[in-house]
């Protein structure tokens, strides 16, 4: 698979703007999810064919949950809140992987979406999501109907830093058991128990190894 020099420049120029809200992003997830580490993958094909920016773990368990991020302008809050927007073809480099077909071939088992804050380092609205049942979901419609899930199709301007392309966004309160949990204006954990039980992540993080 070929990836453009330019293309590689507009990856770096958007994740060294997102990478500040990563400590953060670390913090809700151990909070949310009762991760005792999250850190970045040793190998960097992770996150470029794998759909996985993060990996948490467990007390001492060497085993690993695959977690992709994504955090999105301010600008796009109101208009997509709701919404899982994914990748679904670059305008420019049509060779290059997107976010949607990694997805669809199982790559990544949590996903945290968020929305930069306006004027501020901190995220105004993020939420956990479940992307087994997000898989569930588009090939149970697939089967049964023949087209994808209701769906919006974006077109650029896009965000910062990032190459045109056109994506499509689902509806996240339309796909059952997605969002394991969602930004609360005091930030109150979620009881690990009940949110991993509840979503069916208890198996995901006791059994889904990082190779």
């Amino acid at each position: 698979m070929a990836v453009t020099k330019e293309h590689s420049k507009v990856v770096q120029k958007y994740k060294h703007w997102s990478d500040k809200y990563t400590p953060e992003i670390k913090e809700i997830l151990k909070y949310q999810l009762g991760f005792h580490t999250v850190k970045e993958p040793n190998d960097y094909k992770d996150d470029l064919h794998r759909n996985t920016d993060l990996v948490g773990f467990r007390t001492g368990k060497e085993i690993g949950v695959r977690i992709a991020t994504r955090i999105r302008e301010h600008k796009w809050l109101e208009p997509f809140k709701h919404e899982i927007t994914l990748r679904w073809k670059f305008v420019v480099n049509n060779e290059t992987e997107t976010e949607f077909r990694k997805v669809m071939k199982g790559w990544g088992d949590i996903y945290l979406y968020g929305y930069a804050g306006k004027d501020t380092d901190k995220l105004a609205y993020w939420y956990i999501a479940d992307l087994h049942a997000l898989r569930i979901w588009i090939y149970d419609h697939l089967a049964e109907h023949g087209t994808l899930p209701e769906h919006s199709t974006i077109k650029p301007p896009c965000d910062a830093g990032a190459e045109p392309n056109i994506s499509i966004g689902f509806d996240a309160r339309k796909i059952p058991k997605f969002v394991v949990a969602e930004h609360s204006p005091f930030f109150i954990p979620v009881t690990n128990g009940i949110a991993l039980a509840d979503t069916g992540l208890s198996a995901i993080v006791e059994n889904t190894a990082v190779t």
